[in-house]
């Protein structure tokens, strides 16, 4: 009996070790199998492309205005749900990859809820026309490179409260028709939010931009919550509108050096 407790105090400890860390080729295997992800506590290892899955399919038509020319457009679809807490991703998460030297372009969309929840993103991160059909939580997460949602459709409400942006962020043309919080969100270099849009649901309540904000062109709804937003980093304002009214006259908002 003391044999077997040494032998299982010996190798357990080895195995739930083991067991801290997965290549991401194991995830695009279950994407692939029809499993729901979820994970928990782990570092996901390799590059996790979710712009290659097996349903991969090319489509005719729906991105000439975005990449005029003879140009292939790929769209891989994530049919599960995807669920992962305090993890880290040590190679890039892939939902978009444009390969202009043979003109195509690769996407993948979401049509389960995606939740990527207090985890940190050591390299790339883009998610570039990506469409989210459910809800989507970057809550607590960091970006340690560029966090590309350029063009990004978001279905329903998005979460990216506590969301820390380390090395800028692109929201560039992006419509949060559901609502969006960046609640406690800190954007540490440059944010790109140009021409985006903000419904009633939305808040940057308590956000913290140490880079430049660009908010030029942006739509804020009259009731999106701005309360406690900080900016000192320099920002444009320019044809910004709160409730059709211009940003600048109507908003009193704190610009620290």
């Amino acid at each position: 009996m003391k044999k077997l407790l040494f032998l299982l105090m010996t190798v357990l400890p080895s195995f739930v070790f083991a067991q801290k860390s997965i290549d991401a080729q194991e995830i695009i295997t279950k994407i692939n199998e029809g499993k729901a992800v979820s994970y928990e506590n782990v570092t996901i290892t390799g590059k996790l492309d979710l712009t290659r899955l097996k349903n991969m399919e090319l489509q005719t038509k729906g991105m000439q205005k975005f990449v005029p020319g003879d140009n292939k457009h790929y769209i891989s679809t994530v049919e599960v749900p995807v669920t992962f807490r305090n993890c880290t991703f040590t190679g890039d998460v892939i939902g978009y990859y444009s390969n202009n030297e043979d003109h195509e372009l690769y996407q993948a969309d979401f049509t389960e809820n995606v939740a990527f929840e207090n985890c940190t993103f050591e390299d790339a991160s883009a998610f570039k026309y990506s469409h989210f059909e459910k809800g989507l939580s970057f809550a607590g997460s960091t970006f340690k490179q560029l966090a590309l949602f350029k063009y990004t459709k978001f279905g329903q409400f998005a979460n990216f409260s506590r969301a820390q942006f380390k090395n800028g962020s692109d929201f560039k043309y992006v419509k949060f028709s559901e609502g969006v919080s960046f609640e406690n969100a800190v954007f540490e270099r440059d944010a790109d939010f140009k021409y985006a849009s903000f419904s009633e649901k939305s808040s940057f309540r308590n956000a913290q931009f140490k880079g430049f904000a660009n908010m030029k062109y942006t739509k804020f709804d009259k009731d999106t919550e701005l309360s406690g937003i900080v900016f000192n980093g320099g920002d444009d304002f320019k044809y910004a509108k709160i409730g059709g009214d211009s940003f600048q006259k109507t908003m009193h908002y704190d610009k620290k050096d």
